[in-house]
């Protein structure tokens, strides 16, 4: 009854069908304002009919399915000469008319029928036929699921989806098929934001030092900060848990700050400098680095604590310097005219371009742990390595040794002339009280 009304209102509405139930919903928010819910140019509803329809579902507890079509926007911008309006309309018109269509933001189309049957069916549709070319195969990207019962309101099902593109963009899958695995990965990265979230609102977000040892000196000279998590029961949260989760969503930027900013207390109100050390590192993440206002931020916070910036060497790495390289460039020499220095790390991990070093004006380099893990297992390794050595001392700079975990390791790689020596050999990463209670025993 209901979808015949509404074909009656609009007869290019592509709704007819779907459960009477459901349909009395739509009925409700288009008599408050049709207009308001109507995407006219293409004959569908729009983002706000959605939010109104996917709430009522979500209150009343009914089951239905979801296929979200999405494109990528940076490519159609790009192509001026698509008409986004001519293709969504194209895509209409090769739908059954007994789905739901919606016109969301950014371009995307969300269809919804009370089992995912006719979306499969409307999406394998759209794949074999006119959406099956150069552009499509460019743009857009299917995500069908019927688990939505799995999800508490609109907003956690759309992060779902997003999830689902993010975590399948190297596949190319036009249609992807969001199974119960999908959803317990996204549910357990949920809840891991959720944590950091809870952490930076609670100050649970602390860092750990690892002492870094100076052949030269005969010393620990130096300290590489490191973020931890302490979750409310005390235990610490897995850095390879969280870090990637909070690069991906931007959480990093936050972790970063609060990082930097301990770090700055720590400079400010421990005897840190007097028992012997000399800079502490902080890793810059690649979204900072990205960040045109970062240099700003860090002299902001150094100024607040009114601590020297030299006692502070930031790391960056090859990646960080392909992404954002001018603003990075530009962070850098704000900060280098500051005071501060910088490192690059991981070097021997992915490209190793040497034209990093060239480019970027580091005062440190660091092997990163397979590289160094290599010198003592391959002949081509060490010989590889050397060359490295080499070249960093004959461009001035220094270098850095990490992983190194014997007696043995961190003897052959001093011999070779390596400035300074990093690794579980000497210590773990530790909390600040046992980290000052570790300068204290080695003086």
């Amino acid at each position: 009854m209901s979808s015949a009304i509404l074909q009656f209102l609009n007869s290019a509405l592509l709704i007819v069908g779907f459960a009477s139930a459901l349909g009395v919903l739509i009925l409700f928010v288009l008599m408050e304002n049709p207009e308001a819910n109507l995407e006219r140019q293409l004959g569908c509803f729009n983002s706000y009919a959605l939010t109104e329809y996917l709430k009522q579902l979500y209150e009343r507890k009914i089951d239905f399915a979801v296929l979200e079509i999405s494109f990528d926007n940076t490519f159609l911008l790009e192509e001026q000469r698509i008409d986004s309006n001519d293709m969504l309309r194209k895509i209409l018109h090769l739908l059954e008319r007994d789905i739901f269509v919606f016109k969301n933001v950014n371009l995307s189309l969300v269809l919804i029928s009370e089992t995912a049957d006719k979306l499969e069916t409307a999406a394998k549709a759209l794949l074999d036929s006119y959406l099956n070319t150069d552009l499509f195969q460019k743009t857009a990207t299917l995500v069908l699921t019927s688990q939505t019962a799995s999800f508490s309101d609109m907003d956690d099902l759309f992060h779902f989806l997003s999830f689902v593109r993010t975590l399948n963009k190297d596949k190319h899958e036009k249609l992807i098929y969001a199974n119960e695995v999908m959803i317990s990965k996204y549910q357990e990265q949920s809840l891991i934001e959720q944590e950091i979230t809870n952490a930076l609102l609670e100050d649970r977000v602390d860092v750990y030092l690892q002492p870094i040892y100076s052949n030269l000196k005969k010393s620990f000279s130096s300290a590489e900060a490191l973020v931890r998590i302490c979750r409310k029961d005390g235990k610490l949260l897995s850095p390879g848990q969280f870090i990637p989760i909070a690069e991906e969503n931007g959480q990093i930027v936050d972790l970063g700050e609060r990082v930097f900013e301990k770090v700055c207390y720590y400079l400010k109100n421990t005897n840190i400098i007097a028992l012997g050390i000399h800079y502490i590192e902080v890793n810059l993440s690649v979204v900072q680095c990205e960040d045109p206002n970062l240099s700003k931020k860090l002299i902001s916070i150094v100024q607040k604590y009114k601590v020297d910036p030299g006692l502070i060497n930031l790391e960056i790495t090859e990646t960080a310097s392909i992404n954002a390289h001018k603003t990075l460039l530009e962070n850098m020499n704000n900060l280098i005219d500051f005071g501060f220095t910088f490192s690059l790390d991981d070097f021997g991990k992915g490209e190793s371009n040497l034209m990093y070093i060239v480019d970027m004006p580091v005062s440190i380099v660091k092997l990163d742990y397979d590289m160094s893990k290599a010198f003592f297992a391959s002949l081509k390794a060490k010989q590889v390595v050397r060359a490295v050595i080499s070249m960093v001392h004959g461009m001035g700079l220094k270098l850095v040794a990490e992983g190194i975990e014997t007696t043995n390791e961190a003897e052959l790689i001093a011999r070779e002339g390596i400035d300074y020596i990093q690794g579980f050999y000497y210590s773990r990463p530790l909390p600040i009280q046992d980290f000052l209670n570790f300068l204290q025993a080695h003086r």
